[in-house]
C-alpha cells in the first residue's frame, strides 16, 4: 500500500467541500420551513407576501435616491462655490493651461 500525500488532501478537501454543501442543505432547508411556518401562522398568502417585501424593498430604494440626491446637490452647491471664488484671471490662466496640454491632434497629454 502506497501513501502519497496528494492523494489524502484531495479526498480531505472532497470531504470539506460534501460538509460544506451539506451544511449549507441545512441551512437552506430550516430557512424554507422558517418562511412556511410563518405563512402558516400569518395566514397570509405567497403573493401578499411578495407585494408587501416588493413595496418595502421600493421604499428604501426612494430613500436611498433622496439621500444620494442631497448628496449630489450639496456636492453641487459646494462646486459651484468653488468657481465663484476663483477670479476670471486665474480662470483664464487655468484654461490657457488646458490648452498648452493638449497635443495638435486634440489629445490630452495629461494622461
Amino acid at each position: 500500500l502506497d501513501y502519497r500525500p496528494e492523494v489524502a488532501e484531495a479526498m480531505a478537501q472532497r470531504v470539506m467541500n460534501a460538509k460544506n454543501a451539506l451544511e449549507q442543505e441545512t441551512k437552506d432547508a430550516k430557512m424554507e420551513h422558517d418562511a412556511e411556518m410563518l405563512v402558516r401562522d400569518r395566514k397570509e398568502p405567497a403573493r401578499m407576501i411578495a407585494r408587501r417585501i416588493k413595496k418595502e424593498k421600493a421604499e428604501k430604494q426612494k430613500k436611498k435616491n433622496e439621500m444620494e440626491d442631497v448628496a449630489m446637490e450639496e456636492e453641487n452647491e459646494s462646486s459651484d462655490t468653488k468657481a465663484s471664488d476663483m477670479p476670471s484671471a486665474e480662470a483664464a490662466a487655468d484654461d490657457s493651461n488646458k490648452e498648452e496640454e493638449e497635443d495638435v491632434d486634440g489629445r490630452d497629454l495629461r494622461e
